[in-house]
């Protein structure tokens, strides 16, 4: 099954990482994986914060890159209540982190 990561931006309240809450404990290598959106999830998630105005990127991810990331890399550092929120959207709880990283035609013109 395919899997996608999810950004949401408006205007001056910024990007946000949306990352699907976890129900059961998994692997940590399964982590990132269970917490991307299914296309079943997308159906319910694109329209609930396009019908609130927020413009939405959607990313397909395949497994080989999965194991190798981590969603909310703030969470281990001082996170301001600003940058973290929860929403409810039908059977899926939602997290809403900001992305304060580059945009991402920025990280691909970065030379190392």
């Amino acid at each position: 099954m395919r899997r996608y990561n999810v950004y949401i931006s408006m205007g001056l309240y910024g990007r946000y990482e949306l990352v699907k809450e976890k129900m059961e404990s998994y692997d940590f290598l399964d982590d990132y994986w269970e917490e991307c959106f299914t296309w079943e999830d997308l159906k319910k998630v694109i329209p609930f914060f396009r019908s609130r105005g927020w413009r939405v990127t959607v990313e397909p991810v395949n497994i080989a890159d999965a194991l190798s990331k981590v969603h909310l890399p703030g969470l281990t550092y001082n996170i301001d209540d600003n940058d973290l929120n929860i929403v409810d959207i039908d059977d899926i709880r939602v997290i809403m982190v900001r992305d304060l990283g580059k945009r991402e035609n920025n990280k691909n013109n970065s030379i190392p």
